[in-house]
């Protein structure tokens, strides 16, 4: 389990990452507003299985909401625009 909890968020930080680096977060605005939830979960509700410390554990977390704001913005920009 350990394992599946530390594969599941690398691969959506990984995802998050790309996205901002290479896309610039154009596309995909609410899945990516909905993998920085679920990776925002998946990371507090492992926390004493994976033993994070709160100096790892934090700046994850603060990476994911800052993430979710910035798609955020670019979503409620881009609906008035098209508005």
């Amino acid at each position: 389990m350990k394992v599946f909890a530390l594969t599941v968020i690398g691969y959506f930080l990984a995802l998050l990452l790309y996205r901002l680096i290479v896309q610039h977060f154009k596309k995909y605005n609410k899945e990516n507003i909905g993998l920085c939830g679920i990776m925002i979960m998946m990371l507090i509700s492992s926390r004493n299985l994976l033993q994070l410390n709160m100096f790892i554990l934090m700046p994850l977390i603060i990476i994911c909401l800052v993430f979710m704001v910035m798609n955020s913005m670019v979503l409620s920009n881009y609906d008035k625009k098209t508005l």
